[in-house]
């Protein structure tokens, strides 16, 4: 999908801090922006990664205009369609979770994740909530545990 552009591995942090990756991909759905983070696993521990990046990126962008600044630089954005949308904090923060478990729990698909994830993801969700944003998960079929 060309309106999907890959961010992974780009950095948004305000100078002199640590790298911030702002998501793996980005595009535009129904006005605002899909900040999209991956991650292969439903291993706790790369969960708890995936869940933080997404809330830390969130919050950089919504409280630090250099890193509004710098997301804006790096989308090279021509036509200002992820600008004005950036400038206005509208976003929507996605979680992709690949998982060979799909089939197994399609019908309850938080089983998927183990305890600790599906609390942690719950906090999450509640942070990106408090920030005015929307928050999805979807899982994917995959061949990664």
């Amino acid at each position: 999908n060309k309106s999907v552009i890959c961010l992974d591995r780009c950095d948004i942090s305000p100078q002199g801090n640590s790298q911030i990756e702002p998501c793996d991909l980005i595009t535009i759905n129904d006005n605002t922006v899909e900040l999209i983070h991956i991650k292969m696993s439903t291993r706790s521990a790369s969960l708890s990664h995936l869940f933080n990046q997404g809330v830390n990126s969130l919050e950089m962008l919504i409280r630090e205009e250099e890193s509004r600044i710098k997301l804006k630089t790096l989308l090279n954005d021509s036509d200002s369609k992820y600008s004005n949308l950036i400038d206005q904090k509208k976003f929507h923060v996605v979680f992709g979770i690949v998982t060979k478990k799909f089939d197994v729990n399609k019908d309850n698909p938080s089983k998927n994740l183990p305890i600790f994830s599906r609390i942690s993801l719950s906090r999450t969700i509640k942070a990106i909530e408090l920030m005015q944003s929307r928050c999805s998960v979807y899982f994917i079929e995959g061949i990664h545990n």
